[in-house]
């Protein structure tokens, strides 16, 4: 009688504390899942049931497949089967992210956390299922947001190209003033993209209207040292090779002893120290032709 007393007292307090332990569970936010080494889902809480539109008892006994997706499964079971996965839980809380399929078979992104735990000599896998669909949706806008952002400083950098090529644009004409013969005022410091600039429309607008004479007027530029120099003579010498001739104007006292100063040599080119000289130089080119 005694025994049967004690046996009785025994499952009365096994009960009582599946119970406790039950109850304790359904309080949790995260998800719980307790299944045995053959995937035979033996515990949920309420969290996780609520997560997938499970009822209370509706997923013990199935095979933990069930919750998660085709691809997921294949991810998941790869976990499960890792020890250095599973350590990896243990020391730093690292878990997998994967999706669980709902009852009604939508898809549920979450982070599993999994644990095997020996139970009266029975393997058991406890996992911590987070449901991390909010944070998957700031990380999408955040995603959205960050390639709008990008999308416009792309839209403002093209503009600021495009304002800038149009500044290029207006700020060195190519004109023809006489026929066959186009002026280039150059106005303000000339560096390498200006004058490459510069030099292609030069050759352009010479292909196109045939001219025999470019002048290029440097009366606006400040400063010519080396570099600007040597700009001069590589264009000098492209019109030359077009089968037209190059007339350098605009060159005053203090930039003609800036050139002597650098030893740039200039004698192949033909120089004015006026535009009104260099125009007389081409219109008579021209064998003095009106328009």
């Amino acid at each position: 009688m005694s025994g049967s007393l004690e046996s009785a007292s025994s499952v009365g307090k096994r009960e009582f504390s599946q119970s406790v332990l039950q109850s304790l569970l359904d309080v949790t936010v995260d998800g719980i899942l307790v299944f045995t080494e053959a995937r035979e889902i033996v515990l949920t809480n309420q969290s996780l049931r609520e997560m997938g539109g499970w009822s209370d008892g509706e997923l013990e006994g199935k095979h933990v497949s069930t919750l998660f997706s085709e691809e997921s499964q294949r991810s998941h079971l790869a976990y499960l089967e890792s020890e250095d996965a599973l350590q990896r839980t243990l020391r730093n809380g690292k878990g997998l992210e994967v999706e669980v399929r709902r009852r009604d078979l939508s898809q549920l992104p979450v982070c599993v956390y999994a644990a095997c735990l020996d139970v009266d000599g029975e393997s058991l896998f406890v996992e911590v299922v987070r449901d991390i669909s909010t944070q998957k949706q700031a990380e999408l806008a955040l995603r959205e947001h960050q390639n709008r952002l990008e999308a416009a400083v792309e839209r403002a950098e093209q503009r600021v190209i495009k304002q800038q090529e149009d500044l290029l644009e207006l700020s060195t004409p190519v004109l023809e003033v006489w026929p066959k013969v186009l002026i280039m005022p150059l106005i303000g410091t000339l560096d390498s993209r200006r004058t490459e600039d510069a030099l292609v429309k030069a050759l352009e607008r010479i292909a196109q209207l045939q001219a025999h004479v470019l002048i290029v007027d440097i009366t606006g530029v400040p400063v010519v040292d080396t570099m600007v120099a040597d700009h001069l003579i590589q264009m000098a010498t492209a019109v030359r090779l077009m089968g037209a001739t190059c007339v350098i104007t605009g060159i005053r006292p203090v930039i003609a002893k800036t050139i002597v100063r650098l030893g740039v040599d200039l004698s192949n080119i033909i120089t004015k120290s006026t535009l009104s000289q260099g125009l007389e130089f081409a219109i008579n080119q021209q064998g003095g032709e009106s328009r």
